[in-house]
């Protein structure tokens, strides 16, 4: 690679501006990813059903819709077995 002896400062005064303003925008979104990271440390991964308001609560399945997801779940279950034999 061959670089000439002389450098004009404007373009290199440009390019260092560039370079400052792009490491000042790394280090701030830096920041703000560990301050982001810090929040979602301190969010509970579980929500008990207690803790949620009464209009938020889930409701039982009905027997239909329990007998559907029972359905799919032995499907998944006959399809991983059949998988490993």
């Amino acid at each position: 690679m061959n670089l000439p002896n002389t450098m004009e400062p404007e373009p290199m005064e440009s390019a260092l501006q560039k370079k400052e303003s792009l490491q000042k925008e790394i280090r701030q979104l830096g920041q703000e990813l560990e301050e982001t990271k810090k929040r979602r440390a301190d969010v509970p991964h579980h929500v008990k059903l207690g803790g949620l308001p009464q209009n938020e609560r889930f409701d039982q399945l009905s027997s239909g819709s329990k007998d559907l997801v029972e359905t799919i779940k032995f499907i998944a279950y006959r399809a991983e077995t059949a998988m490993f034999v």
